[in-house]
């Protein structure tokens, strides 16, 4: 456990001057505030409840409620909330969305100030801890492709735009046979960007549709499916990175050339695309500035602010897999 001795030798200051920090962060000069800050992101310190709450009369603690971190996007979008919830002293808990988990109640907030629901596949999920939340005096900032009512404020990420785009650059580039990978039609977030494939693409140059999860698995089982279709694709989009990477695999063990016969386009930009072999073009999305977002919206909410409302563009990122330079 990490304590307030190890926070003061991290940033070069005594005990004392952190304790002082922690009872009131004005009190302490501007260099030793931010050495401390700094110190208590690094080495993720969390003061006890007890002190928290007497400091500030609530419990300085809120939840990140999101899909499992066993997708490496949610990973590590998750650590770049925790570091900016950090620096202005909050605690952050993970709760993973499961579909067999029944719906979440008034106790799962108890012990929290505010709540962040990162990229649901379930509006109703959305309308279902807003309304829970709202009751509890508690606010609820959600990160999104989709668009919900005024009284939920929502960080939108225009994901749907981001494979607009795509299709249009392998159309412009002799893409021909493109298809699809990614989530059921069950899934908002993958709804979301499948819209922007299919009122892009022209129904003639969309060759396969693979709709069934996100996971490397399923971008292996796809592949296999889309060898035995008749003709293979010369391009396939993906939902993400990993999906990508599987296709990516399969394909070249396979007799399939990465870009030669085909061009792979993963989605999330997570650090593994630019690392894989051959590396993965990738549509991005500005995650570290979100969470940044997330923190600052969520912390005004919770001190009775009214955060501005924000939206993140999509950026495409090119590299070999589509016969680019990395």
């Amino acid at each position: 456990m990490v304590t307030i001795k190890d926070v003061a030798k991290y940033a070069g200051v005594s005990a004392s001057c952190v304790s002082k920090y922690l009872k009131d962060e004005n009190s302490v000069r501007p260099q030793n505030r931010k050495q401390i800050k700094e110190a208590i992101a690094h080495l993720n310190y969390v003061p006890s409840r007890a002190a928290r709450s007497l400091r500030y009369g609530k419990t300085m603690a809120v939840k990140a409620i999101m899909p499992p971190i066993s997708l490496p996007f949610f990973a590590e979008f998750f650590e770049y909330l925790r570091i900016h919830f950090a620096i202005s002293g909050y605690s952050l808990a993970l709760h993973t969305l499961s579909s067999s988990a029944p719906p979440m109640t008034a106790e799962d907030f108890a012990d929290y100030d505010g709540a962040v629901i990162v990229f649901p596949d379930d509006d109703s999920i959305v309308e279902h801890l807003h309304d829970l939340l709202s009751g509890m005096g508690r606010p609820l900032v959600v990160v999104s492709g989709a668009r919900y009512s005024d009284d939920i404020h929502t960080i939108h990420v225009d994901m749907q735009q981001g494979i607009t785009d795509v299709c249009r650059f392998l159309m412009d580039n002799d893409r021909h046979r493109i298809s699809f990978v990614g989530g059921s039609n069950k899934s908002v977030t993958s709804n979301i960007r499948f819209a922007g494939y299919a009122n892009t693409v022209p129904e003639e140059m969309q060759c396969g549709i693979y709709r069934g999860g996100f996971s490397m698995s399923w971008g292996y089982r796809a592949a296999q499916l889309m060898v035995k279709r008749a003709p293979l694709p010369d391009a396939v989009i993906c939902e993400n990175d990993s999906l990508a990477a599987a296709i990516i695999k399969y394909m070249v063990t396979h007799g399939v050339s990465v870009p030669e016969d085909l061009w792979v386009i993963g989605f999330d930009n997570i650090s593994m695309a630019e690392m894989y072999n051959p590396s993965i073009s990738s549509v991005g999305m500005p995650s570290r500035d979100i969470a940044i977002t997330v923190a600052i919206a969520l912390i005004a909410e919770m001190n009775g602010e009214t955060p501005e409302y924000k939206q993140f563009d999509c950026n495409f990122v090119l590299r070999e897999s589509t016969g680019h330079d990395s």
